[in-house]
């Protein structure tokens, strides 16, 4: 799954895109697979400097990979960005130190109440 993977997202960049739009490409990737995805794109994004605009219900993800987050709550909603702020490249132990899990609370924040965190 990791090489059918990783084979999909190099076949979408071999066109050399100016955007990359990924409408929930983790979803049916174990929780192992999707990390190592996830470090691989991280670096990909680093090295090939392009706009990827990913769609996806998991905020761990988006705060791991963006650099904004655009927050819809409904359908016809204008929607809320929100800049994380966040260092480039990741450190390695980035998704359990405390200014991820601060991010990822204020995401689900305006998840909920469509307002800033």
């Amino acid at each position: 799954m990791l090489f059918r993977s990783l084979t999909s997202i190099v076949r979408a960049l071999i066109h050399d895109p100016d955007l990359l739009v990924m409408d929930e490409p983790f979803s049916a990737l174990s929780y192992v697979t999707k990390r190592q995805i996830i470090w691989s794109l991280d670096r990909m994004w680093l090295t090939a400097a392009r706009a990827i605009f990913l769609v996806t219900h998991v905020v761990e993800d988006a705060v791991h990979l963006a650099d904004q987050v655009l927050v819809f709550r409904s359908i016809g909603d204008r929607g809320l960005v929100l800049d994380l702020g966040l260092p480039r490249p990741r450190p390695a132990d980035f998704d359990g130190g405390t200014l991820f899990e601060h991010r990822c609370r204020e995401v689900r924040k305006a998840m909920a109440t469509g307002g800033p965190a």
